[in-house]
């Protein structure tokens, strides 16, 4: 299990983590109340499905095309998500989260369902470290322009950083 560095929010109902599960084939995400609150959606909504769309439109434009390469990333190779960015939620207020997933395949190998869980974390309390921080931007540009090849390498600097043992091949 990876264990992630960043705190908590001290407010019980900003708090809570929040799981959700993608099927990609009828592109439906269903989710918690805690994803309901946290990306801005009533609850029955977030139960009874919408699609990655409706989700990915809630994320803060800054932070969209990396979260979005970084999903991109992990539905092709099948490699752990894991992804920190600012989602608009209840309140419409722009919240800090960290979200780990993983895409799930056929029995011949077709992407098919996609289950991850969303934190929330206040960066404040996140103690700055500048070679991870510059790594990381060096990541964001490197996935946001295609550099596959850069991005790869980039991405385990960054886990070696962040204390994350390195992804399996």
């Amino acid at each position: 299990m990876v264990e992630s560095r960043l705190p908590r929010l001290a407010t019980p109902e900003l708090s809570e983590a929040g799981i959700f599960t993608w099927n990609i084939e009828t592109d439906t995400v269903f989710g918690d109340s805690a994803i309901a609150h946290l990306f801005g959606m009533t609850v029955d909504d977030a139960l009874s499905g919408q699609t990655i769309a409706a989700y990915l439109k809630q994320i803060h434009p800054d932070d969209l095309a990396n979260v979005a390469g970084e999903i991109r990333e992990a539905i092709a190779t099948g490699a752990p998500y894991q992804c920190q960015y600012r989602v608009l939620g209840d309140g419409d207020i722009y919240r800090n989260v960290e979200a780990f997933g993983r895409c799930f395949r056929s029995r011949d190998g077709q992407p098919v369902q996609y289950a991850g869980i969303v934190f929330p974390f206040d960066p404040s309390e996140v103690a700055s470290d500048p070679l991870l921080d510059a790594c990381a931007a060096a990541l964001r540009i490197a996935v946001g322009t295609g550099r596959d090849d850069v991005a790869a390498k980039l991405s385990a600097l960054v886990r070696d950083l962040q204390g994350m043992p390195p992804l399996l091949n």
